[in-house]
Formats: C-alpha cells, structure tokens, sequence
C-alpha cells in the first residue's frame, strides 16, 4: 500500500478530521502512521483559495496584510508601507482586468472584495474607508451570487425538464 493509499483510506475512516474550508495542521505522519509522511502536512485546497481566509497551511495569517507581512519578513524585503498600499492597488488593477474579461468570475470578486478590505484598514481617512468597505460588501453579495448561480441555473433546468 502507498502512502497516498494509505492516508485516503485512513481519510475516509476518520471523515471527521476533514472539513469543507479548513486543513489538518497536524503532521500528515500522525494522521497515517506512515514513516513516509514524516515532514508532511495535509495542505488547504487550493481552489476559491481568494475567496477565503485564513491563508497558509496552518492559518496563520488572517487575512492578506498579514500574506505580505509575512512575505516582508520572511524574505527581509523591507517594505515600506507605500509599496505594501502598492501591491494591493496592484491586486486591484489585475482582478479589474479579470472582471472585464468575467463579470461575474467568482473568485475575482471574492478577492476584489478582500482587496478593498484590505485599502480600508490601511487608510486613516474614515470616510474613505467607509467608501472602500460599502464596495467590499457589493464585492462580496456579488461574489456569493456568482457561487450561488450555477445551482439556482440547474434547479431551474431540472424544472424545465419536468
């Protein structure tokens, strides 16, 4: 049996570690009771990963300042706080490209919405910060629509059948 046999079956008999949007911190060896998976540790999935925090395989950062604070510290980038408002005004300029392209593409509106979450706690203006927030939550009923979409479009498909 291999490793990767091993944890699933030990996966579908303990279904109760899982859950639909955390991860397993614990070592994937103490999970399996295998020598292989010394070291390893049962990773998030990566889909709608924008979407949802917290980020990291152990969910140590809350939300995605604490991303770039630890990306700033870990590789001794120094940033300053104008380039951490920069790689978020970056954030933004890419999703606006993909909501051109998409309108109604999920995962960039899920993540417009933390972006501007985001340029809300960085700015000292409170009106100004009021106005970013106003337009996360229309980022974010948007985002929950779009997800909400293809099963209210096959309920009515399967209406239309009947």
């Amino acid at each position: 049996m291999t490793a990767t046999s091993e944890t699933q079956t030990i996966i579908k008999a303990e279904p109760d570690r899982l859950t639909s949007n955390r991860h397993s911190s614990e070592p994937a060896a103490l999970i399996t009771g295998s020598w292989a998976d010394i070291g390893k540790f049962e990773g998030p999935i990566l889909r709608g990963l924008a979407a949802r925090a917290p980020y990291f395989h152990n969910g140590s950062a809350d939300n995605l300042s604490d991303v770039i604070e630890f990306y700033n510290k870990r590789f001794l980038m120094n940033l300053s706080d104008q380039e951490k408002a920069e790689a978020v005004e970056e954030g933004l300029q890419y999703v606006d490209k993909a909501l051109e392209k998409n309108p109604n593409y999920q995962d960039a509106l899920a993540y417009k919405n933390l972006l501007l979450r985001d340029k809300a706690a960085g700015t000292k203006d409170p009106e100004e910060a009021k106005r970013y927030l106003a337009e996360a939550d229309v980022f974010f009923k948007k985002a929950l629509e779009a997800r909400n979409q293809p099963a209210a479009d096959a309920k009515a498909a399967e209406g239309a059948k009947k």
